[in-house]
């Protein structure tokens, strides 16, 4: 009978994981097929400009992360306000969100004017710098509307309502490669614009995105439980908590990126051929990585669930059964870049010669094997430390990356560079720091420490809200 109750347990606490999870791994699938077209389209229009254009972007999200990472914290807010049945607060926090994300988004609009000199000091060609500048200027038009997108969708997000988020992610994905085939390459009668192009299908698409889930979070039956429309006062002792547990996880989003941004800058100046190989083997890798970050993401918010609820130890089993889920995946992932390397390139190739197909394989599949050898790690490192972020433990999972990311796969990619040693030296780096990474996070996991955290405030008489059924004008 026990048996029977237990794999009862499992089954149910699998189907949660699943129902809040696999919309968001359709989220992020699309996502990721965005970007892949964006890269696939414009490595048949010309391979620099993939190049370009996908080290462009890992600088531009770089420079966002650190404050995506603070606004997309509301989620944690949202998952434990929803857990402990203070309702109200969802609509406060998103508010909050909001008005960050317009701060944080005009000071952002600024780095429109680095692009030049941050990307001559990478060194890379004359040719990938001017796409790289051209390709970062036109995405920071962007950046206060995936700031204020985020804050939205974190009102989905963080009530486990994912297929909401799901939806807008089609569609922008869908916008986005139709814009992409029509501005890259002049179809429809629109002018050819090559990068430009790329770039402009983006910021439409997001900001096509945003509008949808502005218009969604407003609808009227949001608006008497969630306080959709009248949670909009600035309440600094709330955004001051948003701020607290959030800086650190934009901080450690910050450099995370950076880290990986530094590392794939250094692996560019080994040569145009490196760098372009190493720029497919992440684009491809994407296809598996993102749709478990979606999975990471639904533990984080079924985790501030049950913390709100009080209820630790069904954060504890859904977190185990996330974890067998992300490693089964990625193993399979991983024995398709052995077993298959060549034929996952083959989107990037377009009219190549065999000849210049076989040399780039040549390259890039040594990086493959290194993939499906960290990738089994990075399965660990996704799932707890998203747990560790919906507790609010984000000042620990900040120091440990930045940490291990700069000392095990920056400064062995710097020093790389410096000797003129083998390419491959940096990889070994870098899979290094996942296998550290996903044993620092499982050690804090299994000792239990965030089971005692929260975000939110549990006594009545801190959050004097609680004590009327609409938020009062001011705390």
């Amino acid at each position: 009978m026990n048996n029977l109750l237990k794999k009862a347990e499992i089954k149910a606490s699998a189907a949660e994981v699943l129902a809040v999870a696999i919309p968001l791994i359709i989220s992020t699938s699309a996502h990721t097929v965005r970007t892949f077209t964006d890269r696939v389209f414009l490595m048949r229009y010309e391979p620099q400009a993939m190049s370009g254009a996908m080290f462009a972007g890992l600088c531009f999200f770089c420079i966002c992360a650190f404050f995506l990472g603070i606004v997309s914290y509301v989620s944690t807010f949202v998952a434990q306000y929803n857990g402990s049945g203070r309702h109200y607060r969802i609509g406060q926090s998103v508010w909050q969100g909001v008005y960050l994300a317009v701060f944080f988004g005009c000071i952002g609009s600024f780095a429109y004017f680095l692009a030049e000199p941050l990307f001559t000091w990478m060194g890379h060609s004359s040719e990938t710098l001017r796409y790289e500048v051209i390709y970062f200027r036109i995405m920071c038009i962007s950046f206060i509307l995936v700031l204020v997108g985020q804050a939205f969708a974190c009102f989905h997000i963080g009530r486990g309502k994912t297929k909401v988020v799901m939806y807008v992610n089609i569609l922008t994905c869908v916008l986005n490669i139709i814009l992409d085939y029509t501005l890259i390459f002049g179809n429809f009668g629109a002018p050819e614009m090559g990068i430009r192009g790329a770039g402009y299908a983006t910021v439409l698409s997001i900001a096509a995105g945003t509008l949808v889930y502005a218009a969604s979070f407003i609808r009227k039956k949001n608006q008497s439980r969630y306080g959709a429309t009248s949670g909009y006062p600035f309440l600094w002792p709330l955004t001051k908590r948003i701020l607290r547990y959030g800086l650190p996880n934009g901080v450690n989003f910050m450099l995370d990126i950076a880290a990986f941004t530094s590392f794939l800058g250094f692996v560019g100046r080994y040569g145009e051929d490196i760098h372009t190989a190493a720029s497919l083997v992440f684009s491809v890798n994407m296809i598996a990585f993102m749709p478990v970050i979606g999975l990471g993401m639904a533990v984080s918010v079924i985790t501030g669930k049950y913390l709100g609820m009080n209820k630790p130890g069904l954060a504890v089993r859904n977190a185990w059964i996330a974890y067998s889920m992300a490693l089964a995946y990625f193993i399979c992932t991983g024995l398709m870049y052995v077993f298959a390397g060549k034929v996952l390139i083959t989107p990037f190739t377009g009219e190549m010669a065999e000849e210049q197909i076989n040399s780039l394989m040549s390259l890039a599949y040594p990086l493959m094997c290194f993939i499906a050898a960290f990738s089994i790690a990075d399965a660990g490192a996704i799932i707890f430390s998203n747990v560790l972020k919906g507790a609010g433990d984000t000042r620990f999972v900040m120091t440990v990356t930045i940490t291990l990311s700069w000392l095990l796969m920056v400064l062995p990619s710097y020093v790389s560079v410096k000797l003129s040693l083998p390419y491959f030296i940096p990889w070994i780096g870098l899979t290094v720091y996942i296998y550290m990474l996903n044993f620092a996070f499982l050690i804090r996991f299994l000792k239990g420490r965030w089971k005692k955290m929260r975000v939110i405030e549990m006594d009545a008489v801190e959050d004097i809200g609680d004590k009327c059924e609409l938020p009062p004008a001011k705390i």
